[in-house]
Parts: structure tokens; sequence; C-alpha cells
């Protein structure tokens, strides 16, 4: 109720029009992000008052834009009142609902192909942004809003892992717009970043949960969140997927071997001119078009120890 009655109502003084043209949710997996897409695709189709209103479900991939798209068919197939006024396209799957009265119609497009290009945008639900390699469903989606005047790109997504994503900045943008210790000022950006605060644990405080979940216990339940927890414990290269998935933080590699805060426990500073002359062996990883080069040296020390630098 406060994220959507947020963005869909909160107008300008000025010209009446509503005020956010993006809005940025960040929750735990399974706090209902798909459906609510769905249902707010459904009410620019039907209620936002516009004719030719074109609206969108786009991901990268063409499955992935099916996902909210299949809960917009079912809301509708659940509605007398949906089924009577809108029309249904497709073979095997429905590909696209129309509104013939007004000219407007609600379908899942893709980076796949030139699906994204030349839209007119009226609403958007970019689906799962952390899964977005590129920029690329996000720009050509934003190009095509310029044109009118109360337009919503909705993107709703998981934490990731990836710092140089599409999702990274626009989660690090969202927290600046919303921080009172930053100075950016965007009143036409929405953002709902659940997060845990710094230092807490959800592996070992289940108080914290709702601050990922917000709908913890209704779309979501404690008894799946400590599956989860009691499966990472026992396969160590799960905790990643839980800890990103579940509990909304940014991890850093997808299935890491070893967890970040182990890796960073054995860091140390100490001068390299003490180990003049002692056995070493050296790694080198060349970097290809987009990559790293890397050297890293690891010197044996008393006790199977190693001091390594990199």
């Amino acid at each position: 109720a406060f994220v959507v009655g947020s963005f869909m109502r909160w107008t300008r003084a000025d010209t009446g029009y509503r005020r956010f043209k993006t809005a940025y949710i960040e929750t735990g997996k399974g706090s209902g992000k798909s459906p609510i897409g769905a249902g707010l695709g459904l009410y620019f189709l039907t209620a936002d008052g516009g004719k030719g209103v074109e609206a969108y479900c786009a991901a990268v991939t063409r499955e992935q834009a099916g996902i909210a798209f299949r809960d917009a068919v079912r809301m509708v197939d659940a509605s007398p009142a949906l089924t009577a006024r809108l029309l249904k396209s497709g073979n095997r799957s429905v590909f696209n609902l129309a509104n013939m009265a007004t000219g407007s119609f609600f379908r899942p497009v893709s980076s796949e192909g030139r699906a994204l290009d030349g839209k007119r945008v009226a609403f958007a639900l970019l689906d799962e942004i952390h899964e977005h390699p590129t920029d690329t469903v996000v720009e050509k989606i934003t190009a095509g809003i310029k044109a009118l005047r109360q337009p919503l790109i909705c993107e709703i997504t998981n934490s990731g892992y990836d710092r140089t994503s599409i999702c990274f900045q626009h989660h690090e943008y969202s927290v600046k717009v919303v921080s009172t210790h930053d100075s950016i000022i965007d009143d036409e950006w929405f953002a709902y970043v659940c997060a845990l605060d710094e230092g807490e644990d959800p592996f070992v405080n289940k108080d914290c949960w709702i601050k990922a979940n917000p709908s913890l216990e209704v779309t979501i339940r404690s008894d799946y969140l400590e599956k989860q927890i009691r499966e990472a414990r026992g396969m160590p290269s799960k905790e990643s997927i839980v800890r990103r998935l579940n509990f909304c933080e940014w991890v850093d590699a997808a299935n890491p071997w070893i967890s970040g805060d182990l890796w960073r426990s054995c860091e140390k500073e100490f001068d390299l001119s003490e180990l003049e002359g002692e056995p070493c062996f050296g790694g080198l990883d060349l970097s290809g078009a987009k990559d790293l080069s890397v050297l890293s040296l690891c010197w044996p020390r008393p006790g199977g120890l190693f001091d390594i630098a990199t």
C-alpha cells in the first residue's frame, strides 16, 4: 500500500500529473513484486484514463519477461470484469492483452532481436534488474517515455553481486536519493530499498528478517527462510544465494567457494622486503578484452601457512 500509493497517487501541485517517473523496488525474493507489477500493468491498460496506452513487461529474455505477464493473465482469468473488457491474443500461451475500446495493450518484450526499439511507453515493468548483464533494456525502455506526461517505469529486483551492473548503479543511486547524508535530489525517482542494518546477520538474528522481507508471514513465511538458512549452513556454496535473494545483501560473487568475510579476515600488512631471498611461487592471469591482468605471489611459511601478495 505504501509503495504503490506513493508513486501512483503523489502528484505535482503545478501540473496535477504524477510526480514519479521511475520506481526502484528492491526486496527479498517472494515479497510479491511481480504480482504488484502485473496489477500495475492492468491498471494502466484499463483505468489510467489514457488512449493508445502501451504497457510492457520488459526483461533480457522472453522467458523472464513472461513471468510477471503470466500473473497479469491469471488476474484477468480470475476476474469476470477484466475478462469482459480485455481481449487475449495467443495460441499456446497468451502474449498480448488488449483494451479494444481505448486502443491500448499490455505485452511482454525482451532484448532478444529488436523488440525494444520504437516503443511509446506509458508503463513498463522491468523485472529482475539484477540479472541484466547490460543497460540495454533499461536505456531503450527509458527512451520510450520522453513524449508522455506521466509515464512510469517500475524496476523490481532482488539484490545482486555484480557491482558494475546497471542494477547496482540504480541501487546506489536510490540509496543516495533517500539518504539524508547525500545531496542527490531527484523528485521523479521513487526508491524503496529493503536492507539490513550494518552488522546484522540474518543467520544469527531472525528479528531482522522483516527488514528485507516487508511482507513476511503474508507472501513469504518464516519457516521457508529457516529452511533456506539450514540448507546454507549445510552447503556453504548456497550461503551467498540465500543472503542475496532472501535477505537483500549485495554479495561478492554468485557462488563463492568461501565467504567474503572469511577471506577478508586473513588480510594483513607485511613488508615484502622481509621475504627477499625466500622461495616464492607466482601465478599470472592475463586479461582479455574486458578483464583485468593479475599477478599473485605466494611464499610458503613455517607451520603450513602462506604469505600471499596480489
